[in-house]
């Protein structure tokens, strides 16, 4: 699920059926007021923000998802003229995951390719740190099972099993 937050309706339109012929599900919410119902809602895997947004800047919108827990990929779109929001916006330790160029001229068709591809590229993230938690939590409970079910270890069992699957490149302190 791609959640989709813009104010520029024809960004919007062409967007969400570019990303519906490549088979992606997107969450818009309706209005600003209903972003963080659609966020927990639909528990998408990315956001794309459009930083120009009226009412609520696109910064704050940002920080109202991270303040309500939201980790997923975010891909924030932005133009020259926003780049000082940018550094703001980075310099705040919000999670922003990449950053691209906003299309400037929607007259016509835009081509989604460079957007698209940065999609398919998070989107791949996601599914392999997905796919690597629930290898670790697998082997950790491999580890609970065969050391006779012992309560209280679960951080050691999840840390050891990060540091087999990572072929021993985990550097961790030691747990008491």
């Amino acid at each position: 699920m791609i959640m989709l937050l813009t104010h520029q309706e024809e960004l919007r339109r062409q967007l969400t059926h570019a990303l519906h012929l490549r088979g992606h599900d997107v969450a818009i919410p309706r209005h600003r007021e209903d972003m963080l119902t659609v966020l927990k809602d639909s528990k998408p895997e990315l956001v794309i923000l459009d930083l120009y947004l009226s009412d609520r800047s696109g910064a704050e919108n940002l920080r109202l998802m991270h303040d309500h827990g939201y980790a997923g990929a975010m891909l924030v779109l932005s133009g020259p003229s926003m780049m000082p929001i940018v550094n703001v916006v980075y310099a705040s330790g919000l999670r922003v995951t990449r950053v691209v160029q906003a299309p400037a001229n929607l007259n016509g068709n835009y081509d989604f390719g460079d957007l698209e591809s940065n999609i398919k590229t998070l989107l791949d993230e996601v599914g392999n740190r997905k796919r690597c938690h629930a290898s670790i939590a697998r082997r950790a409970y491999e580890l609970y099972e065969t050391e006779g079910r012992q309560e209280g270890h679960n951080v050691q069992n999840w840390l050891r099993a990060e540091q087999e699957l990572s072929g021993g490149l985990t550097m961790r302190t030691s747990v008491p």
